[in-house]
């Protein structure tokens, strides 16, 4: 059987609905002789019971820089909730399935409490369980040090720790589940017309995540890469393809933006090429807002992409109108 790893994030798991279809998909795989292996996030997001957000909330305010090794403790509770959960629907219908913490799948990391590093990964459990026909439910985000103490590696780091299983176990394929239909020309709930990137590169797809694209984290991008494994983002609640990352560009710009205090936001446009004249799309950016009142306070030009500061109570207006003169027109 080829080995694959499905990743299920936080929104493929908040409730019994969405569960039933992440179980499906391990299901699909399974049936076609793909062996999966299983990595899960905390169910939910901020608000549900089980999810980092509410858990590391759950203790009094301190001092942050007095309770890292805690915190670390308290976040690395949602994944393995999650892990428990999974297993259990997964016994339920007659597979043979483990839960395992980061640390008992040979996750190794450094002590950088809060963003640990991974070091190394021993996937000696993992592989006598899949020789076994058992299959792994291993909880993201998180591993523990040569000492033994529980670390976690950084918001999004589930998607990191699927990419890294899958680049030591030598994965055909890694799945990453979503809430959204793929990578998107921008985000859905702030643009109208968005459309969806069937294939993107992994270095333009972790460039947009640096830039602020919460579908993917950058680091799994570049492990996925350094294997040359193809990556996919898929939707949890349709049928759709979703979107494949290797080694190919689609044709449409990508859009996402980040807020600094209440001052200003940087909308960062990432092109489907790095050689495209940025100095003449400056111009035209400038044209077009002098055109709706606007104004760019700066810009910065990169390899991919150009960022311009807009002040942010105009964001909005910024985004849809360089989404609608970039992408649909």
């Amino acid at each position: 059987m080829e080995i694959i790893i499905q990743k299920f994030g936080g929104t493929s798991l908040h409730n019994s609905k969405v569960r039933a279809k992440a179980v499906k998909e391990v299901v699909k795989k399974y049936l076609y002789e793909q062996f999966p292996v299983v990595v899960v996030s905390a169910m939910g997001r901020e608000g549900s019971p089980y999810s980092t957000d509410t858990l590391i909330n759950l203790p009094p305010e301190t001092e942050i820089d007095n309770y890292l090794r805690e915190n670390d403790l308290i976040m690395s509770c949602g994944e393995i909730i999650s892990t428990v959960v999974f297993v259990k629907l997964l016994k339920d219908i007659g597979l043979k399935a483990r839960a395992l913490t980061g640390w008992q799948a040979g996750i190794k990391t450094n002590a950088d409490f809060g963003s640990a590093q991974i070091d190394n990964v021993n996937p000696k459990r993992i592989y006598k369980l899949l020789d076994e026909g058992i299959i792994p439910v291993i909880a993201g985000f998180q591993g523990a040090t040569e000492d033994n103490e529980i670390t976690t590696i950084g918001r999004g780091g589930s998607d990191a720790t699927a990419s890294l299983l899958g680049s030591v176990l030598s994965a055909k394929s890694i799945f990453i589940y979503t809430d959204v239909d793929g990578i998107m020309s921008a985000d859905p709930l702030l643009v109208k017309n968005t459309r969806k990137i069937p294939f993107i590169s992994y270095e333009r797809a972790q460039e947009a995540a640096q830039h602020g694209l919460k579908v993917i984290h950058p680091y799994a991008c570049e492990i996925a890469a350094n294997s040359q494994i193809p990556l996919h983002v898929m939707p949890i609640n349709s049928e759709q393809n979703g979107t494949l990352i290797y080694n190919k560009n689609y044709k449409i710009n990508i859009f996402s933006i980040k807020d600094y205090k209440d001052y200003f936001s940087e909308i960062t446009i990432l092109f489907f090429r790095p050689d495209i004249n940025k100095m003449d799309i400056i111009e035209k950016i400038n044209k077009l807002f002098a055109e709706n009142y606007l104004e760019a306070k700066s810009f910065q030009i990169n390899k991919w992409s150009i960022v311009v500061s807009v002040a942010i109570d105009k964001k909005i207006k910024a985004l849809n109108l360089l989404h609608e003169y970039f992408v649909i027109n």
